[in-house]
């Protein structure tokens, strides 16, 4: 899966690409959906990239991102919550635990401003 960038005359669009290099339509709906609405490059970017640590996380999971909301095994606030956690340490999806949690997180926790 890759974020594949794109020059338009508007100036960079972004898109994503499964491992077939085939777009995936649900998430590129949504990336055109912020165009649309004027998002800025840096938004439509941060999205893009936001989009495929989740299809990553989806697709490791076997989870369709379209059966989300009716997972039989777990519903959305249980992968949600996964998702924060495989955020921040990936290891514990391969049921590696770390001591010292603090200095095994891979990403942090960041806060964006509204608006």
């Amino acid at each position: 899966m890759k974020v594949q960038v794109i020059n338009t005359l508007k100036g960079k669009r972004y898109v994503l690409l499964d491992d077939q290099y085939k777009p995936i339509e649900v998430v590129n709906k949504y990336l055109k959906f912020l165009d649309n609405l004027g998002k800025s490059q840096n938004t439509q970017r941060t999205y893009a990239y936001d989009l495929l640590l989740y299809c990553q996380f989806m697709q490791k999971k076997e989870i369709s991102l379209l059966d989300l909301c009716s997972n039989p095994d777990r519903g959305p606030i249980d992968i949600l919550s996964e998702f924060v956690m495989w955020l921040q340490y990936p290891d514990y999806s391969n049921g590696i635990l770390h001591i010292d949690k603090e200095e095994c997180a891979s990403r942090s926790m960041t806060t964006y401003p509204v608006g």
